[in-house]
């Protein structure tokens, strides 16, 4: 018996290829990501309707404070993919050398979380918080100027539960 267009023991001279493996879920609407009194409750500080940044990805999102008023005092939020957790943890533990910011784990958030601490202060010299959780990354930053940097993490922390409960 001979099986014709089957392929048993017959050599194709074709090459089939793997389409490479895409998100089949858009990343999240980072404005969807806190609520304005999960922000106000951890931060201390009422906040304004979130904005998308402006000249920035739709993937990050930040809320003002408005009461009290402190220039530059906000949260942030981006979206990120997962890989750029990976790759970010993997980076500034394998190079001590190099490091620009040194890589803090934080345990009970999400699928995984870490501080990225800078190695030197300046203006803009806060921690942010890493969260990843359900297949993406969040980058959580608060501009807070009447905080501590040990009160802008606990902070973070804070909206980083919040986060990881809703997504």
């Amino acid at each position: 018996m001979v099986l014709g267009g089957c392929g048993f023991g017959a050599k194709s001279s074709r090459t089939t290829t793997t389409p490479p493996i895409r998100a089949s879920v858009p990343p999240p609407d980072a404005c969807a990501t806190l609520t304005r009194d999960e922000i106000t409750r951890s931060i201390g500080a009422t906040v304004g309707s979130p904005v998308p940044s402006p000249g920035k990805p739709p993937e990050t999102c930040e809320w003002d404070v408005v009461k009290p008023v402190r220039s530059g005092d906000r949260v942030q939020v981006d979206v990120r993919p997962t890989r750029e957790f990976d790759q970010t943890f993997k980076t500034r533990a394998d190079q001590p050398a190099r490091r620009v910011y040194n890589i803090e784990a934080v345990g009970g958030i999400g699928d995984g979380a870490f501080f990225q601490l800078p190695t030197q202060a300046g203006p803009e010299a806060g921690a942010v918080l890493w969260v990843k959780q359900s297949g993406n990354a969040y980058i959580i930053t608060v501009r807070n100027g009447a905080a501590t940097q040990q009160q802008l993490r606990d902070q973070e922390k804070a909206l980083g539960g919040y986060l990881a409960a809703r997504v």
